[in-house]
């Protein structure tokens, strides 16, 4: 069933609008609403009557301070709601100190239902209270008014006496009587003086007759003696009004033979009082039972004389069983001393009434906070009476601002941890901060971050905080870590909330683990960084139960930062190492270059420059020699010449051969091979399955200077007789081989001289493949040969199409 809900909207898109009034629906309200950009406009929907309004925080021309600053200027109790996408911490605390009910922001609009039901609940619980606490005013000020009433009547009473000897006879009358006579217009002579009361009394008929014939009886017993008194009240019909009064019949004198005092006491105005009061205490009867809030009338000593249903429902007792026990029995042990403290200090008079926030003990065992109002009243002599109590449940107000302290704790703890990505940039100490404000916002045995590497299905520890011992001492499976249904879940982005670790089925080692620690429920929150899943917190407790939705809603917020902040941290250390990379690269390329012109400067003084002078002393010769010495100068000279061209020939295609540009990667690493194997007398043989399209140019370039380098270092180190070059296609991805039958050597030892920079032919070759995404791998046993092995992904996005 939906609830009618008239809404006001101060928004300028409507898309935005739209969204607000969907999530009210979705929340079960039936919203009419009107929808305002301007002040004027606002102005003037605020005069129909809103119960709810919903406003953006900035608007072109306004803004949710000065529409909330109109409402309450016009005295208009309308829960306000602030909704906006730039808000931040401080100018929201600033706006709920403003009066704004609550806010939200732009994409976490799932909360509105829940924020409006809550503030109109709220409005509804305030309104409920101002009507009991009217209501009670006016019983309070009734009973007050009737009471001062009752007290000038009985101060003011004037009596009409008279004096009767023991027959009866009046003897003599007072002032009043004889101003009532004359008023009355009675005909006895001197108001009655010498009449025989008795005998009057006995002779009345018509109306008052019977009150008449009492009132003989009466004086007669007094008279008599057997009677030490007697009273009664009867109406006198005066000229034009009916008027009350009562006769008090008392011996004269203690021997009662003096006669009787007869005195009559006009009680109208009592009587009118009274009645009065009697409906002024029906009424105070139907509003103290039929109030909403709770009511209670208790003794000075804590006991309930009176309690409404609404207070019975407040306690979960029936009325029987409050009017059998005391308010302190009911009340939380915390709040008791001060309630009694602030009830003696109205004892002792100090004050006449008090207010308190406290919390009763439900007859189920469950708190109830509510709000107690209690004021004393006093009887006639002024003495202490009784107390009157309101009692109104405020549970839900206090949940409510239990609950917007955890979100404010929330936000700071938040913005904290912000403040800590921004300042840090090491994953670990992102973590160690983190986790400590974690546990602040969640309360939970221990708290861990996992990292993983989902292409390699392992995960490692990154920090901790907490009491248990963490069994995960180094890398292990991510399956074995955390099961796999379980990392499915978090692969998915969502949480796993494991309420009883014992219950589960088909536990890992690490469950197990788990378990000896004390854990006995856990949840997993997974950390996602690009549309990737780099990481999980693992929250334990060491009770069953698991987290409730608003800890995990906070956890998975924390688990989106800390997600973020990593990311940019390894980020951050990775173009830090790429800086260094870069540099150590920048100084091997200028060492490489040196050394190649080193190479090239001695092959061109010791090869071709001293080919070039023995050239040029044979022309000398020529020039001065017979016809037999120049010809075969002249044939020497032209052998000296082929001999410059293949040196050159052979020079060029050390820096680069033609063939690979001409013919590609498969001719050219042909001819490589053919070359190493007529140089060094190694067996080299050359496998390929490539198909017919080339390679880009960047890929030929790298896999042939890798296989270049890998067969020197077969020639120079391995003593190998056999050598094998394989290349292969195998979807996305070549797999290029080079694998000797040499003596092997320890692959650890050249990494580490390759980290110092003295081994650059495999740092260069690591660098190679990196730069296009690739791999090396390498693989030695002393005296079973070595295996390169180069994985790269074809079309990858570093390649380029330059040669």
């Amino acid at each position: 069933m939906t609830t009618p809900l008239e809404v006001l909207i101060v928004e300028d898109h409507p898309a935005d609008a739209k969204l607000m009034l969907a999530e009210l629906r979705a929340a079960g309200f039936e919203p009419r609403w009107q929808r305002v950009e301007m002040e004027a406009d606002y102005v003037a929907h605020l005069e129909r009557g809103p119960e709810l309004v919903i406003s953006d925080y900035s608007l072109p021309q306004f803004d949710a301070f000065r529409a909330l600053q109109l409402l309450r200027a016009r005295g208009l109790d309308v829960p306000f709601i602030i909704v906006s996408g730039t808000i931040g911490e401080d100018l929201a605390v600033q706006a709920i100190h403003a009066g704004a009910h609550d806010y939200l922001h732009k994409d976490r609009l799932g909360r509105l239902g829940v924020a409006a039901r809550r503030a109109l609940e709220e409005k509804r619980l305030r309104d409920t209270n101002r009507r009991a606490e009217e209501a009670l005013r006016e019983s309070v000020e009734t009973q007050r008014r009737a009471a001062a009433l009752t007290q000038a009547i009985v101060n003011a009473l004037p009596a009409h006496v008279a004096l009767l000897d023991p027959q009866g006879t009046i003897v003599a009358v007072n002032d009043a009587w004889r101003r009532f006579a004359e008023a009355n217009h009675f005909q006895a002579i001197d108001c009655g003086i010498g009449t025989n009361y008795l005998k009057a009394c006995g002779t009345t008929h018509g109306a008052g007759a019977h009150e008449a014939a009492l009132a003989a009886e009466g004086i007669r017993s007094v008279l008599a003696g057997t009677s030490p008194e007697f009273v009664l009240e009867y109406p006198c019909a005066a000229p034009g009004d009916v008027r009350w009064f009562q006769m008090v019949v008392t011996p004269l004198s203690p021997d009662r033979r003096s006669g009787a005092v007869v005195m009559h006491v006009n009680i109208t105005e009592r009587r009118v009082a009274e009645e009065q009061l009697r409906r002024s205490e029906e009424q105070f009867r139907g509003a103290f039972d039929d109030a909403a809030v709770g009511m209670a009338l208790v003794a000075t000593d804590g006991r309930y004389l009176q309690v409404n249903h609404s207070l019975c429902l407040i306690t979960g007792y029936a009325e029987e069983e409050l009017l059998a026990t005391t308010f302190q029995a009911i009340t939380h042990p915390d709040d008791l001393e001060k309630d009694l403290g602030l009830a003696r200090r109205a004892l002792a008079g100090e004050f006449g009434s008090y207010r308190m926030e406290k919390r009763y003990i439900h007859k189920d065992g469950h708190v109830v906070w509510i709000m107690l109002s209690v004021a004393l009243v006093h009887d006639d002599q002024g003495r202490p009476s009784h107390f009157v109590s309101m009692i109104e449940d405020i549970t839900q107000r206090k949940r409510a601002e239990e609950a917007l302290a955890r979100y404010v704790l929330r936000i700071t703890n938040l913005h904290q941890l912000d403040q800590t990505i921004l300042a840090t940039h090491h994953p670990r100490r992102i973590a160690d901060e983190a986790l400590s404000d974690l546990r602040a916002l969640v309360p939970c045995w221990n708290v861990a971050l996992f990292l993983l590497n989902l292409r390699r299905r392992r995960v490692r520890l990154l920090a901790s905080e907490g009491a248990a011992q963490q069994v995960h001492n180094g890398p292990v499976s991510a399956v074995e870590a955390f099961g796999a249904e379980a990392l499915s879940t978090l692969r998915a982005g969502n949480p796993v909330n494991v309420s009883d670790v014992d219950a589960q089925q088909g536990h890992t080692s690490i469950t197990r683990a788990m378990i000896a620690e004390g854990v006995h429920s856990f949840a997993l929150v997974p950390l996602t960084a690009e549309g990737r899943l780099i990481g999980t917190l693992r929250l334990d407790r060491d009770r069953p139960g698991g987290l409730e939705s608003e800890e995990m809603e906070t956890a998975r917020e924390v688990a989106d930062q800390l997600a973020i902040g990593i990311r940019h941290a390894q980020l951050f250390q990775q173009v830090r190492r790429g800086r260094r990379r870069l540099a150590e690269l920048s100084t091997r390329l200028f060492t490489t270059q040196e050394a190649e012109r080193r190479h090239l400067a001695r092959e061109l003084h010791d090869e071709i420059g001293q080919a070039l002078t023995a050239l040029k002393l044979n022309l000398q010769a020529i020039a001065v020699g017979d016809s037999a010495i120049r010809a075969a100068l002249v044939q020497e000279g032209s052998q000296t010449v082929d001999q410059l061209i293949a040196q050159v020939r052979n020079l060029s295609l050390d820096l680069r051969p033609s063939m690979l540009d001409d013919f590609g990667l498969v001719s050219a690493l042909r001819w490589f091979a053919d070359r190493v194997a007529l140089r060094s007398k190694l067996d080299v043989k050359f496998f390929e399955d490539l198909g017919l399209d080339r390679l880009p140019a960047t890929i030929e370039t790298a896999c042939f200077r890798i296989v270049q380098e890998a067969l020197t270092n077969v020639t120079r180190y391995a003593f190998a007789k056999h050598a094998w070059v394989q290349l292969s296609r195998h979807h996305n991805e070549l797999t290029m081989v080079v694998q000797d039958d040499g003596v092997g050597f320890d692959v650890s030892l050249v990494k580490e001289r390759a980290a110092r920079g003295t081994g650059l032919g495999l740092l260069g070759m690591r660098e190679r493949a990196a730069l296009l995404g690739g791999r090396i791998e390498i693989t030695s046993t002393a005296g079973q040969g070595t295996e390169v092995r180069l994985i790269l992904p074809l079309g990858a996005p570093n390649a380029s199409p330059t040669r």
